[in-house]
């Protein structure tokens, strides 16, 4: 956009501040528009979920710990995204944070009309994919048993 050679682009934070520091406009923030979408996907295979399970869920666990924390110690997450991102710019790091408090589901379980809509996008080039269902694509087996076992309500504490 700098060099003149599109006229619009989709960002997301933090670089939509920085578009907007080089005198660019938002026309809209898809995340306010509230589309179900899949924001934060973990992909593994049948085979790692049948020879694996215990290292399934412990991921999952450390997982959802992680975004857990990210929320509720917003201070240590800007420190460790200033780590990362290499920025100190308090107005970058504080709406990194507030997009990702914005986009997250804490439930951790998929959005299937979110998943139902990225394979909409999918099927206009794979026709294929107009055959099948979300659910063909998504095991919540893990997160049902954490769920049980109270893992989710030891989190809000």
């Amino acid at each position: 956009m700098l060099a003149g050679n599109i006229e619009a682009t989709i960002i997301s934070p933090p670089l939509d501040l920085t578009a907007k520091k080089q005198g660019f406009n938002i026309l809209v923030n898809i995340a306010e528009l509230g589309i179900p979408y899949p924001q934060q996907g973990i992909e593994t295979t049948d085979r790692v979920i049948r020879e694996s399970p215990h290292l399934v869920k412990t991921f999952l666990k450390g997982y959802i710990e992680g975004v857990y924390y990210a929320a509720k110690f917003k201070d240590l997450t800007k420190k460790i995204i200033i780590k990362y991102l290499k920025t100190t710019d308090p107005e970058i790091l504080e709406a990194t944070v507030q997009s990702y408090i914005q986009v997250t589901d804490y439930t951790a379980y998929p959005n299937l009309e979110g998943i139902r809509n990225a394979m909409d996008e999918v099927a206009l080039r794979v026709p294929a994919v107009k055959n099948k269902k979300p659910e063909d694509f998504v095991n919540t087996r893990f997160l049902k048993e954490l769920e049980k076992e109270g893992f989710f309500k030891s989190l809000s504490k």
